[in-house]
């Protein structure tokens, strides 16, 4: 055994060992949680860009035989695409809208399906701490079949293939570069398209 004053020396050490330790590991988080947060956005806008050009490979003509690809500019896109899985396309909307990039989605219902256009059925934050207009970065380019760029008083039908540049810094006070995550998308069902 041990004696009273014995374990009361080792209670206290191990609980100045155990303050000492928690700390050093506060400090460290408060050192670093823009670091931290910056990571967790750029993972989350990683797996939120990846679905967008999946959604945008798989954009398809409407029910009524409306062209995909609907709105287009430098912070923004609509197409339809089914999104449901049950082979009818809905409509989707991809806007910038201050640092944020949110998904609208307009569920088509009925027989024959309609899309009320007013209101999207549910909106989802795509990604936060976007920098784009803040920087003045497009975060949408498109290009048509021979890679000239197609401009916003171009031919909606002439594009045939679309780059997503987007810049993500959770605080631009501490870290002075965005992360830009660079992706493409080339949609499958426009291809026939001349």
């Amino acid at each position: 055994g041990m004696t009273l004053t014995e374990v009361l020396i080792v209670v206290a050490l191990s609980t100045m060992l155990m303050m000492g330790i928690m700390a050093v590991i506060t400090q460290f988080y408060q050192l670093n949680d823009h670091l931290i947060a910056q990571r967790q956005a750029i993972a989350e806008a990683e797996h939120s860009m990846n679905q967008l050009v999946s959604n945008i490979r798989a954009m398809s003509f409407a029910f009524d035989g409306t062209y995909p690809l609907q709105e287009r500019s430098t912070s923004s896109i609509a197409f339809f695409v089914d999104m449901n899985g049950n082979r009818v396309p809905d409509l989707v909307r991809y806007e910038l809208r201050g640092d944020e990039l949110e998904k609208d989605v307009y569920i088509a219902t009925g027989s024959p399906p309609v899309i009320d256009i007013v209101t999207p059925d549910y909106t989802r934050l795509v990604a936060h701490s976007v920098q784009n207009h803040m920087l003045a970065v497009p975060l949408f380019l498109y290009t048509d079949h021979g890679g000239v760029p197609v401009l916003e008083d171009g031919s909606i039908t002439s594009i045939s293939y679309i780059e997503l540049n987007l810049l993500v810094n959770v605080d631009p006070n501490r870290i002075s570069q965005p992360t830009e995550l660079y992706s493409s998308a080339t949609p499958r069902n426009l291809q026939i398209i001349e």
